[in-house]
């Protein structure tokens, strides 16, 4: 491990920002074209499936594949990713 941190200090040199971007934007204007509102959206919905198929698996323990919170949390997530 101690060597593969050495070596990537000697010999890993990645561009700078004003490489990558060719000096036409600043940090603040790559910011501002984050898609916020449809990252969060994105999370929440990839949040909601993974919890519908984690405890959709335990049906036969705790409730039904087809019970009313597990079908809302399937359903909700995929009108997110439609």
């Amino acid at each position: 491990m101690g060597l593969a941190l050495l070596l990537q200090i000697l010999f890993y040199h990645p561009p700078s920002f004003q490489q990558l971007h060719g000096g036409k934007r600043t940090v603040m204007q790559e910011v501002k074209r984050i898609d916020f509102v449809g990252i969060f959206l994105m999370v929440a919905g990839l949040s909601m499936f993974l919890l519908g198929i984690s405890w959709g698996s335990y049906a036969s323990v705790s409730f039904q594949l087809s019970s009313d919170p597990d079908l809302h949390r399937r359903l909700s997530s995929s009108l997110d990713f439609g």
